[in-house]
């Protein structure tokens, strides 16, 4: 079990507490606890435990099963369908296993979902009405145990997808009128920046281009060559 938080968790704690604050309402955080779950901490007198979460491309690609092909120290063109509302399912899914684990470790009486883009480097998706559109509803569509889901963008302020007593919608689905929509990055994998070292990622450097296919398994995209 990890001692510190990572700097994105830490950033994306930060936004929402943020904007409990602007709200007026008094935050009080058990220092103890700093994994599983991130945080934890009191408002008038009930102790909640929050886990964040990174929509990062890696994890995205880990879904598809394709991010074990990226080599280190190598970059790729990587073509990625763009599935908002697919990512914050399989997150809800995967983390909602673990709040009985949450709650028994911190006697919290109820746990958040914070769900981030990468804080520190530039998202891999865009911050647009679709996106948060496609996310609220996603959020909605589920029998989730968390009592609150939050959202934090780079740049942007912290913002509730849902809380529990909201009405259950049906899963939204893309508007497919311009074709499947798709996302197209460079990505290196572990850069070497870290050992003092400098990478071009740079688009002559690209050593291959990874198309992926939906996590929406009623589709397959046929990529032209």
């Amino acid at each position: 079990m990890r001692k510190t938080r990572t700097k994105n968790e830490q950033l994306a704690i930060d936004a929402v507490k943020s904007v409990l604050k602007e709200n007026l309402f008094s935050v009080i955080d058990d220092l103890d606890v700093v994994d599983k779950p991130d945080w934890v901490f009191a408002i008038d007198g009930k102790k909640i435990a929050a886990d964040c979460c990174h929509l990062s491309m890696e994890r995205a690609m880990s879904w598809s099963k394709t991010i074990k092909r990226l080599k280190h120290g190598k970059a790729y063109e990587i073509i990625i369908p763009n599935e908002p509302h697919i990512w914050l399912r399989q997150t809800i899914e995967n983390k909602q296993k673990r709040i009985k684990e949450y709650t028994d470790r911190s006697g919290a009486q109820e746990v958040w979902l914070i769900v981030h883009s990468d804080l520190l480097e530039f998202p891999f998706f865009e911050f647009d009405s679709v996106t948060i559109d496609l996310l609220k509803r996603s959020a909605a569509s589920m029998d989730s145990s968390f009592s609150k889901i939050w959202f934090v963008y780079k740049g942007e302020k912290a913002f509730s997808l849902w809380e529990k007593g909201h009405p259950k919608i049906d899963f939204p689905e893309l508007d497919l009128n311009n074709g499947y929509p798709i996302i197209t990055k460079i990505q290196a994998r572990d850069t070497l920046t870290q050992r003092g070292l400098t990478f071009d990622a740079g688009r002559r450097n690209i050593v291959e281009t990874v198309r992926l296919q939906p996590l929406d398994k009623r589709y397959r995209l046929l990529y032209l060559k």
